[in-house]
């Protein structure tokens, strides 16, 4: 790391104790290192996950993190983790300790929802980028019981997903969205809830990784399409990285 950089340690693999905020800070944003059960793997010894924070650009800007994981692993999980930034909350609520989160919202009332993205990659090209967005249930207000609707994964950099095929001709839909997603393939998984949003150039995989990505315009759509519940609830999203293969 450089010296403007603190590493960040302390953080376990999986809750409770695997989110992070700066002394001082409360939120909306956190930082969760999330491993999926790492078979029996010690955390430091038979894999690494570092992370970073800037010394002086205000939380998150500039953080970082590094991974090295086995080439394969003995179960059926697709990857190692998902380490990631998360603003607001998922299907299982809010990070421990953060506050001053913004108001959830029904998927069918959301005017301008966009992300503002400056990212760098680097390494073997077995990972994928990706915003999640998770629309949850409950009537009134979202519950947070690990259970959801639907799962929107905007793939910034989709080397590590899937077969090319999901750019074209297994594709559920496409649509192009505005700069700088343009261009998309989106793939509804039939055995879970998760929706894949794929920028692609014709048949190629294309990496987004700086711009203003108007997750509303996208969330609008897949509605309108009959692949997002309207009246499900929107209260945050994480951007981070799944780990699928040892990376830099």
């Amino acid at each position: 790391g450089s010296a403007d950089e603190i590493e960040v340690t302390g953080v376990t693999a999986q809750a409770p104790g695997n989110s992070f905020l700066p002394s001082g800070y409360s939120g909306p944003w956190a930082y969760l290192r999330n491993v999926f059960a790492a078979s029996g793997l010690v955390d430091g010894v038979d894999y690494s996950l570092r992370q970073w924070r800037s010394a002086s650009e205000p939380w998150p800007g500039k953080f970082r993190f590094d991974w090295s994981f086995p080439n394969s692993r003995p179960d059926s999980e697709f990857c190692w983790g998902y380490p990631a930034l998360m603003w607001g909350a998922g299907p299982w609520g809010y990070p421990y300790g953060t506050s001053g989160h913004a108001a959830p919202m029904q998927c069918k009332d959301i005017a301008d929802f966009t992300i503002d993205v400056d990212l760098a990659f680097s390494g073997a090209n077995g990972a994928d980028i990706l915003i999640d967005v998770y629309v949850l249930k409950g009537t009134g207000a979202p519950v947070f019981d690990g259970d959801y609707h639907n799962e929107i994964s905007i793939l910034l950099s989709h080397n590590g997903v899937g077969p090319i095929d999901w750019l074209t001709t297994e594709a559920t839909a496409t649509r192009t969205f505005p700069a700088p997603l343009g261009d998309c393939a989106i793939y509804k998984q039939p055995t879970s809830r998760q929706i894949m949003v794929m920028p692609r150039t014709g048949s190629l995989r294309r990496d987004v990784m700086t711009g203003l990505i108007d997750a509303g315009e996208v969330i609008d759509h897949l509605i309108s399409i009959g692949l997002v519940e309207p009246n499900g609830w929107l209260a945050g999203f994480e951007i981070g990285v799944e780990t699928q293969r040892p990376n830099a």
